[in-house]
This record gives structure tokens, sequence and C-alpha cells, in this order.
């Protein structure tokens, strides 16, 4: 097996290593992990931050991204839709600022963080069909049904985001 790292991953480490490391845990959970890093000479040792304030500070952000990522709002049901939450802060990119949660509503009337959010959307389906499709040779049924089901949901997004065509005009 040759393992390596998701596309865009920024660990300084040998993914080879890390999965071969990460296999000969048995019932591995996360506290496994952590006590095998723990071990200087393993490779998993330089993905973790060992410096105890720093790594606080980081567990901090990460909680405070989990509280803000959990905050919804109910809305109420229509004719045409029964009740249902929505998120209500999402993650954008701001120039000069950097990534910033803002309310859905402030994303979706500003051009480009709608274009933004549309392309979470979409890499979110194009990453769930990926994470099908590895599950295929397990259950390829179940898994070809579920890949049917987010290929028409790729397929109608980019429908979507196509600009709307004119109406043809009659001929005589």
């Amino acid at each position: 097996m040759v393992y390596k790292f998701k596309e865009g991953s920024r660990l300084n480490a040998d993914p080879n290593k890390i999965g071969r490391e990460l296999l000969s845990i048995n019932n591995n959970i996360p506290e496994k992990t952590v006590a095998l890093a723990q071990d200087a000479d393993t490779e998993l040792h330089k993905c973790f931050t060992w410096d105890d304030t720093k790594a606080a500070h980081a567990h901090r952000l990460q909680e405070a991204r989990q509280i803000i990522s959990i905050i919804v709002e109910d809305v109420p049901k229509t004719e045409d839709h029964e009740a249902f939450e929505i998120r209500s802060f999402t993650n954008v990119h701001v120039e000069n600022v950097g990534n910033v949660y803002m309310p859905i509503a402030e994303v979706m009337a500003n051009p480009d963080y709608k274009k933004e959010a549309l392309s979470d959307i979409s890499h979110a389906i194009k990453s769930l069909k990926s994470k099908a499709y590895s599950y295929r040779h397990y259950d390829a049924q179940k898994m070809d049904t579920v890949l049917i089901g987010l290929q028409v949901a790729d397929s109608a997004f980019d429908l979507a985001e196509q600009p709307a065509q004119p109406a043809a005009q009659p001929t005589a």
C-alpha cells in the first residue's frame, strides 16, 4: 500500500510512514494516535503541536469554529415547504482580512461571496462523490445508487450556475 496526503495538505512528514504507523494501531481512536505520536521517533510526532500554549490556543480556535458552525436559524413553514433549520454563518474570504464567518444572508447578497459559497457547495458534492466511490469496492450496489444521486446533484448544480438563456423567439 502506498499512502499519500490529500491534495492541499500542509503536513511536513512522510505519508507512507504515517500510514504504516496508523495501521499498526489496533482499534485506532484519536487518543491512541496521540499516544503513539508522543514518541519523537515516529513520523506522526511531526504532525502535532507539542508546545502546550500553542496547542491550547489552536484547540480554542477549533472550538470557536465548531461553536460558530452549530448556530442555526429556523425557517418557518410556508405553502412551498415544511419548516427547517439553516446554518446562520458561513466562512468566506475577505480581501485584506482573510477567512471570516458572516451571516449567510449577507453572503448570498454579495455576488463575490455568493460565488465562493456556491463553489464550496459544488466542492462538497464532488468530495462526497469521491468518498462514495472509495467505498464502492466494498458495496458496489449501494454506492452506485449513492453515486447516481450525487451525480444528479452535481449536474443540477452545474446547470444552476450557467447563465439563463434568453427565451426562444417565435419564427414567422
